[in-house]
């Protein structure tokens, strides 16, 4: 429950270049990818706690078919294409008494990776061309539960790439030019310990467009109910 209305971020949308899918894209093969993660957690008093994580990955993250002359009768070449992240983590949790919660959180991850781009020359048609892009995305956000069973809580999020633009190799979603900036609120109320929650929240997303159609900025307000069913051992509420 120290979550915002949504549990996952827009900052990670920053790599999603891992996860694009296009028609001639190739299998990874036996490609292995590199992952680790390191992290610590710490006692600051007999109410605080500090959690914080590193964490990072290598690999490739597809293989993509490339016209280099950008004449059509020859043959494309298969090229893979590699990434690299590093991300951190750092979670605060402040707990004096049974009724009374604040939690401060803040995640980040770099991105470098293999992208493929069309561009035109003087005397050719659209040729690829293999490029590195390095994007970025982050965000913060605090949490503070009072009296029990009430809480309000805020968010930043930032990512580059156009979120809710086409996953294509040449679309906004894929760049490190354009951005994607949201910040939002909550109250939530927990009638049943932690069993079950009511949270409404607004999350306000507006957009940074470099030579393209300035996009609109977008309101939504969410209304959830979240419920937990089956067992689970006594636990302090």
């Amino acid at each position: 429950m120290d979550f915002g209305i949504n549990k996952g971020s827009i900052f990670e949308h920053a790599h999603s270049g891992e996860h694009l899918k296009e028609q001639d894209e190739l299998p990874r093969s036996n490609s292995p990818i590199f992952v680790g993660r390191l992290g610590s957690f710490f006692s600051l008093s007999d109410y605080s706690n500090l959690e914080i994580g590193l964490s990072s990955s290598y690999g490739v993250h597809s293989n993509k078919y490339f016209n280099f002359t950008g004449d059509t009768t020859d043959s494309p070449i298969n090229e893979p294409l590699y990434f690299t992240y590093a991300g951190f983590d750092f979670k605060y949790k402040y707990r004096p008494d049974s009724y009374t919660a604040l939690v401060i959180q803040v995640e980040g991850i770099w991105n470098n990776r293999d992208v493929r781009r069309m561009k035109a020359s003087d005397n050719e048609s659209n040729k690829d061309v293999k490029e590195k892009i390095n994007t970025l995305g982050c965000f913060i956000y605090a949490d503070y539960r009072f009296n029990k069973i009430f809480s309000v809580g805020a968010k930043y999020d930032f990512t580059y790439g156009i979120l809710g633009d086409h996953e294509a190799y040449n679309t906004l979603s894929n760049d490190d030019k354009n951005k994607t900036q949201g910040i939002e609120g909550w109250v939530g109320y927990y009638p049943v310990e932690e069993t079950l929650a009511l949270r409404l929240g607004v999350q306000h997303l507006w957009y940074d467009t470099v030579n393209e159609q300035p996009r609109d900025a977008e309101t939504t307000i969410v209304l959830q109910l979240i419920f937990s069913l089956g067992p689970h051992k006594a636990h302090p509420f």
